[in-house]
């Protein structure tokens, strides 16, 4: 798949080629990381919901920052060599934090199901069940348009 905006990146590839590197690995790694800590025993799900908004004001923090520098490089003009270079590595940084906060926000859903006795892939099966049969498209405003159910005729 290509990457969108012709962006791709993850600190994925600096773990060592040995490390395992499935979800279901993490997601039982940050179970037990809850448990050892009494996250998942004295904790709420309203309070690991709390810190996942928390998380997610971070994330939105970030993705608007990344906007504005990818934005500021595509009006420099090509003397601009030193501005660019600099916007290119605040780009790398903001990309570093914002796998950071989606990393963050993950461990809080691991732990709000946890609490609850769900399993996170079951949520997002019954999200994709939800959503996998919706018609529309996002729009250059930034809106999802759905697709008008057809008029009886």
């Amino acid at each position: 798949m290509a990457p969108i905006n012709n962006y791709q990146y993850s600190f994925a590839g600096f773990l060592p080629s040995s490390f395992p590197q499935s979800f279901a690995y993490f997601e039982n790694e940050v179970i037990n990381w809850g448990i050892a800590r009494k996250i998942i025993q004295h904790s709420t799900s309203r309070a690991q919901a709390s810190k996942a908004n928390e998380e997610v004001d971070e994330l939105l923090d970030h993705t608007s920052a990344l906007r504005a520098i990818r934005q500021a490089k595509a009006c420099l003009d090509s003397k601009d060599i030193e501005i660019f270079n600099r916007l290119s590595e605040m780009e790398v940084e903001l990309l570093s934090a914002i796998e950071d906060d989606i990393g963050d926000i993950i461990v809080c859903l691991i732990m709000v199901a946890s609490i609850e006795g769900l399993d996170l892939k079951n949520c997002l099966a019954k999200a994709y069940s939800e959503i996998k049969d919706r018609k529309g498209e996002m729009r250059a405003d930034g809106k999802f348009y759905k697709e008008s159910p057809a008029a009886p005729t």
